[in-house]
């Protein structure tokens, strides 16, 4: 096979594996943000910030995210060594 004619198809693949990583990193977070919508620990934040205000918001909701995200971070890791988010 002709060097450029491999490359090419090098190419191809490589962009091929992009295209399917993305597509795959943007069901990963439309299914965190359905989780995160669907916590009870976030939706009771929510329903109590909507109510009156909440001094420590900020240190609950980002706990609340950053364990929503920790969880995910393992199977995101594993999915694929060469395709990543």
């Amino acid at each position: 096979m002709h060097m450029a004619a491999l490359l090419r198809l090098h190419q191809h693949e490589f962009l091929l594996q992009v295209m399917v990583a993305n597509i795959r990193c943007g069901e990963i977070l439309n299914d965190q943000l359905r989780a995160l919508q669907e916590d009870q620990a976030w939706t009771s934040l929510v329903e109590a910030a909507q109510q009156h205000l909440l001094p420590d918001f900020g240190v609950q909701a980002s706990n609340l995210l950053e364990s929503c995200l920790s969880g995910k971070a393992s199977m995101w890791m594993s999915a694929s060594h060469t395709t990543r988010c």
